[in-house]
């Protein structure tokens, strides 16, 4: 962390600080009220309870110590300033600042050992509602009934779902921006705003993906890969302009059936960030596809296929161009993934307009044969690639993985093979999946420090 960053954090700090310690405030939340307000025991007793809600577990007495010391040296300067000065420690300490996850250590097997209550109840209100445990979970935390399945369930559905069984907002906040990651929300709105597009345009290719996402997760009740071949558009009168559609002529989104235009993969969003722009090449959409929804890593390209790839006759076709360079031996094993991928897109420009030609006239050939995945097989064109793709068990792999990776902050590695599948196996839908995380042993385990 920069000198600079951490000044901003104390600075944050203080100007909160300033914020909270009002004598009512104080002397109500300490309990207190009626007694002078800033008196070592009230003070102490504040300190207790902004701590538990700061730090998000009960602070040890020898921190409780510790910030009173500080209290004790700066009461000269007027019982204010000086709990102004702890709240500004409690706020600007590493335990506020980051996830601290030591585990229970009197409980470790020498492979991996339990989170404490305080830290699974944060790790799950940070996972289901991105913020910190409530007055519920902290309880639930401090009776260490969240050892207990049932009730650890019924906190999971607790926060994932409010009292009236519609997802609780800060829940389906946590979901939208899931899917936005895995979309490639931030892609799409960094080159939808490049040269060669419409400034009004750049911004409804992001909403479109969201629109179809959402609609899919949230009102058909499926999950992310279903949202790769839908069937139909969804779209609004100038989305609906701009691909030809017959459709919609106002700002009102709506779905649009047809066999061009079926899913995410043919949205002009996902192509321009595929392309970094309106560029529409073969290999960077193959490779965007695979890495984002197969959870295919490739690594960089040789220096001979750059090479390669600079001196092909410049009146080949696109496809042309690829299957030159695919031939060579450094290439093929790459390239006999990628291209049949970006191959059966080729009938979209780079934002997404359909054709049957080149720009040159010449008639486009957008056949390929899918290799390497449980979607291997002869494909025409982006509905059969959207189809392979949405009904594949690597890319609904590829969906828990993604899962793993928001819940964990990390990649999955082998030794998580058994979560994701589990969390496969939790339900079709992107909710049920999402609920079976909490009750996963390894979303309340961290490894032993012994074990690596």
């Amino acid at each position: 962390m920069s000198t600079e960053l951490v000044g901003a954090f104390i600075d944050d700090a203080e100007q909160l600080a300033e914020l909270l310690v009002d004598r009512d405030r104080v002397a109500a939340f300490a309990g207190c009220a009626g007694a002078a307000s800033f008196d070592a025991e009230c003070a102490r007793s504040f300190v207790r309870e902004l701590g538990l809600r700061a730090w998000r577990r009960p602070l040890a007495d020898e921190e409780v110590g510790a910030l009173m010391t500080t209290f004790e040296r700066e009461r000269s300067e007027g019982s204010r300033y000086a709990l102004e000065s702890v709240v500004t420690r409690l706020l600007s300490a590493p335990q506020f600042l980051y996830r601290v996850e030591l585990g229970d250590v009197s409980r470790d097997d020498g492979r991996v050992r339990p989170l404490t209550s305080y830290e699974l109840a944060s790790r799950l209100s940070f996972f289901y509602r991105g913020g910190p445990p409530d007055e519920e979970l902290l309880d639930a935390a401090r009776r260490g009934v969240l050892d207990d399945p049932s009730a650890l369930r019924s906190q999971v559905r607790r926060l994932v779902f409010g009292p009236d069984g519609d997802l609780d907002p800060r829940s389906r906040a946590q979901l939208d921006s899931f899917l936005a990651t895995v979309a490639g929300q931030d892609a799409i709105a960094t080159y939808a705003r490049g040269p060669g597009l419409d400034q009004e345009l750049g911004p409804l290719l992001g909403e479109e993906v969201r629109r179809l996402i959402e609609h899919v997760v949230f009102v058909e009740g499926g999950h992310l890969p279903d949202a790769l071949h839908t069937g139909y558009a969804l779209v609004n009168g100038p989305l609906a302009e701009h691909y030809g559609l017959v459709g919609p002529t106002g700002d009102e989104f709506e779905i649009v059936p047809n066999d061009r235009h079926v899913g995410l993969l043919t949205q002009g969003g996902p192509l321009v960030a595929a392309g970094h722009g309106v560029n529409p090449s073969i290999v960077m959409r193959g490779v965007f596809i695979l890495e984002r929804f197969a959870c295919v890593l490739f690594p960089p390209p040789p220096p001979e296929a750059l090479e390669l790839a600079a001196n092909l006759p410049p009146e080949l076709t696109p496809r042309e161009r690829v299957e030159l360079h695919s031939e060579a031996p450094a290439c093929a094993g790459c390239h006999r993934l990628i291209d049949p991928v970006g191959i059966a897109l080729s009938h979209f420009d780079g934002l997404g307009r359909f054709s049957e030609r080149y720009v040159d006239g010449e008639p486009i050939d957008a056949t390929a044969r899918l290799e390497g995945f449980d979607f291997e097989g002869p494909i025409s064109g982006a509905g059969d690639l959207a189809a392979s793709l949405a009904a594949s068990e690597d890319v609904a792999a590829c969906a828990s993985a993604w899962i793993f990776r928001f819940a964990h902050g990390r990649i999955p590695g082998d030794v998580d093979a058994c979560t994701i599948e589990h969390t496969l196996r939790a339900g079709d839908s992107l909710v049920d999946q999402w609920l079976a995380v909490g009750a996963m042993s390894s979303f309340r385990f961290i490894p032993s420090p012994e074990a690596s």
